[in-house]
C-alpha cells in the first residue's frame, strides 16, 4: 500500500472515530454538543465550525493524497447522503448536503493545488 493511500485511510479513520464520539455524546449526554449553527466564521458563506472542519479535512486529503482525489470526492458524496439518511432516522447528526459538498470540493481542490506547488 502506498503512502498516500495510508494517509487517506488514516485521515478517514481519525475523522470517523471523532464523529462516532460526537454522536455518542449527542445521543447519551448532550444533544446540542458540537452544534454551532449560530456561530458562523464567515457570515456571507454560511460557514460554521462543522463547515470549517469539513474544509480542513478535505484540504488535508487533497494535500496528502492527491493521487486518490476521486476516492475522497466519491466518499464525500456518499457520506452526505448517509448523513441525510441518519438525520431522518433520528440519529443525532446534522446534514447540510449542498453546503458540505461545496465545502468538501473546494477543500479538496485547494489541497491538490497546494500539493502541486510544494
Amino acid at each position: 500500500m502506498d503512502k498516500q493511500l495510508q494517509i487517506l485511510l488514516f485521515i478517514y479513520f481519525i475523522t470517523g472515530f471523532s464523529l462516532f464520539i460526537i454522536v455518542l455524546i449527542r445521543t447519551y449526554i448532550n444533544d446540542k454538543f458540537f452544534i454551532s449553527r449560530k456561530k458562523k466564521f464567515i457570515e456571507s458563506l454560511d460557514c460554521d465550525l462543522m463547515c470549517l472542519s469539513h474544509f480542513i479535512m478535505y484540504t488535508l486529503l487533497g494535500y496528502y493524497s492527491p493521487k486518490y482525489w476521486y476516492i475522497s470526492f466519491i466518499l464525500s458524496i456518499i457520506w452526505e447522503y448517509s448523513e441525510e439518511y441518519m438525520e431522518k432516522s433520528n440519529i443525532k447528526i446534522i446534514s447540510n448536503f449542498r453546503n458540505d459538498i461545496i465545502t468538501n470540493t473546494f477543500g479538496l481542490i485547494l489541497g491538490i493545488i497546494i500539493n502541486s506547488y510544494y
